[in-house]
């Protein structure tokens, strides 16, 4: 409710607060306080958050945004680490692949963004037809 009344830094500290007094997510906890320190611009913070994200549940979508965070910072080689080990995390997720591709288009790197799109392509061509 504080973070939805443009109430940022209050929903920063009853997040932290419900953190102390578990059981909370880890992985959701961060990436909701990633997400909240976004809304504040505050790249070096979201990044922290999401870092924590993704180590705890080795989520894809915790790795796209600390690359986000990452490139706001002008950190591309961090941010690409993030995106590569976000692949990782992926494995056969096809709409986590085409988010890729599409983060990676969008930072300008098309090379990154073809490859995603060739795996695409090999993934579609394997995947058994839907009844």
């Amino acid at each position: 409710v504080a973070a939805a009344q443009q109430q940022v830094d209050r929903a920063i500290s009853l997040l932290k607060q419900a953190d102390q007094q578990g059981p909370v997510s880890p992985e959701q906890l961060y990436f909701t306080l990633g997400l909240l320190c976004e809304a504040k611009a505050d790249w070096q913070q979201a990044a922290l958050y999401y870092r924590k994200s993704a180590e705890e549940g080795e989520s894809p979508e915790a790795y796209m945004a600390l690359a986000g965070a990452l490139d706001k910072q002008g950190k591309r080689p961090e941010a690409l680490q993030a995106l590569a080990t976000g692949e990782e995390a992926a494995g056969e997720d096809a709409e986590m692949h085409r988010r890729l591709r599409d983060t990676y288009r969008a930072m300008g790197e098309a090379a990154l963004a073809a490859k995603q799109e060739e795996w695409l392509k090999t993934n579609e061509a394997m995947a058994p037809p839907v009844r």
